[in-house]
């Protein structure tokens, strides 16, 4: 950092105290569920440890007793023969980043082979993998650039609510860069801040258990996750609630409790036996999938949207988001590239993956206040064609141009690009003429989220002919007390890119036909060979 920079940092909450950020697991490693190496994981992991030294030791130097690693084993156990096959492979090809291992008693013993051992739970063990203890790390963090001598910086409490606040403080500043992750969607009028991006947004509550005299010595990772904490307590997670109706509720345990305590007992059974004793909750931001994954997003902001009385573009405002569950691998490295490009005024030194986000054709992000209707809300913005989306890329904030048509009725909205929660549907509120040949136009199509995507969701007896829900990942079946009597569940395996960190779930269909007992079935042969129909 230049010694004549003043830095001010703007916030409504304090160092650590704000955002997902303030109850994340804090888990560190370069891996997908898959046991691929995600986009850019060992270059930000080293720099990302680099990080977590330099602070430790300033709190060391300051005699702190603060530790910010919080265990350093990190263990993913086989939970299903899926797991067991992906890990075999993961060892054959990464050999110097994962180890077979077993938890026993919890604590880890090391294996050159995978040995079922008596009483253990298999897996295995990430050798670079970390637990960081994220509100250590972030104050001490914040503590250490304080303590650099030649600039100036400052901690602003204070809400960022409008374009106006926003552009005031373009004025006033040199610079503006824009981290607030979630934050973004609570800035009125921001619709389109992101040119031709899609974000989603996910809460996730997590569960806290008291593991005093069962203590784990390890980190453990599976879909789901269980952290050890050096207060006796584990932290267990993370639920993934899409509903954009929830995302400002308070944490509420029992339902945490209801849809993660299945799931981390079979990662780490002794949770059966311990009490829960909190719940807290935060929301990640999330790209579109690319064929790199999801990846976060970065650059300098074009303009802002009209509508609030000023149409000017920004003096220097700068933008990085979206980098969902892994903000603790990505963050350190990106926000160094960022840096460097605020500082040259390069926006070329950033990666051209992050950059692209912001420009190229993945759908609308409609950061805004959801209660208005899809025609409030759609301004003058860009909008991308549908053809152009990745594949199940399109969520609740994404809209686009369906192919030209002569009128509404010959319009099909395609149902590849939305993911399994969510479908499209098409609206003549705007047209739009470009690129279509005389007489015809495109319409625009809009998300929509299918009632009873999981069958959670779903009241006892409620389901009919025809109607189909999703299951938790990884249930073995569909849940028959939610038929009406006399109806029978087909199911398809499904494992689509956005269905379940680890593993499928399944589509349970409700049989257009009910099948009836066979006392009351009749079988009536036509004439033709081998041909029958059953009637009541």
């Amino acid at each position: 950092m230049k010694p004549d920079i003043t830095l001010e940092i703007i916030d409504e909450a304090g160092v650590g105290q704000g955002g997902a950020s303030a109850v994340a697991a804090g888990l560190l490693h370069p891996f997908s569920p898959k046991c691929g190496i995600i986009w850019r994981g060992e270059e930000c992991l080293e720099v990302t440890k680099e990080l977590i030294r330099e602070v430790q030791g300033f709190l060391d130097g300051a005699s702190s007793h603060e530790t910010v690693v919080s265990c350093d084993s990190l263990f993913r156990p086989i939970v299903t023969e899926q797991n067991e096959e992906i890990y075999r492979k993961a060892v054959e090809k990464r050999p110097d980043l994962v180890q077979w291992a077993t938890l026993k008693d919890g604590r880890l013993m090391q294996r050159e082979q995978q040995d079922k051992a008596e009483g253990g739970s298999d897996g295995i063990l990430i050798k670079d993998g970390l637990a960081v203890d994220t509100i250590v790390f972030l104050r001490g963090l914040w503590k250490l650039i304080c303590s650099r001598d030649g600039a100036t910086r400052s901690w602003r409490r204070m809400s960022v609510r409008s374009l106006s606040t926003l552009r005031e403080l373009d004025a006033a500043f040199d610079v503006v860069c824009l981290c607030n992750g979630v934050g973004m969607r609570y800035i009125n009028g921001m619709a389109g801040l992101l040119d031709g991006s899609s974000l989603s947004f996910v809460r996730g509550q997590t569960l806290e258990y008291d593991t005093s005299g069962r203590e784990l010595h390890a980190a453990l990772l599976c879909g789901e996750w269980v952290v050890p904490r050096h207060d006796g307590k584990a932290i267990g997670g993370a639920t993934k609630e899409y509903s954009q109706d929830d995302l400002d509720a308070p944490p509420d345990a029992a339902k945490a409790e209801a849809l993660l305590a299945p799931k981390l007992k079979r990662i780490y059974a002794p949770l059966s036996d311990l009490p829960v004793t909190g719940c807290t909750s935060g929301v990640r931001v999330l790209s579109p999938r690319t064929h790199h994954g999801r990846i976060p997003t970065a650059g300098r902001v074009k303009h802002l949207p009209s509508g609030e009385g000023d149409d000017a573009g920004l003096n220097n405002v700068w933008l990085m988001t979206a980098l969902g569950a892994r903000g603790l691998l990505w963050a350190p490295w990106l926000g160094r590239c960022l840096a460097e490009a605020i500082l040259s005024q390069d926006e070329t030194i950033l990666p051209d993956e992050v950059a692209l986000l912001l420009s190229v054709g993945v759908g609308l992000c409609l950061c805004v206040d959801m209660s208005h209707s899809h025609a409030d809300i759609i301004t003058g913005e860009t909008i991308s064609n549908c053809k152009d989306l990745w594949p199940e890329s399109a969520g609740d904030l994404t809209v686009c141009w369906s192919d030209c048509a002569k009128d509404i009725q010959s319009v099909k909205c395609p149902s590849l690009i939305t993911d399994w929660r969510h479908t499209f549907v098409k609206s003549s509120f705007r047209t739009d003429t470009q690129g279509c040949p005389a007489e015809m136009r495109r319409y625009v199509c809009l998300p929509e989220t299918k009632l009873g995507a999981e069958c959670s969701s779903r009241p006892k007896k409620s389901m009919a002919p025809g109607d189909q829900c999703y299951t938790e990942c990884n249930e073995g079946s569909c849940d028959e007390t939610l038929l009406k009597e006399g109806e029978r569940f087909d199911f398809t395996k499904i494992t689509k890119v956005d269905a379940c960190d680890v593993g499928y779930r399944l589509l349970c269909h409700v049989r257009e036909h009910p099948v009836l007992p066979a006392a009351k079935r009749r079988v009536i042969r036509s004439k033709g060979p081998s041909k029958s129909t059953i009637e009541a």
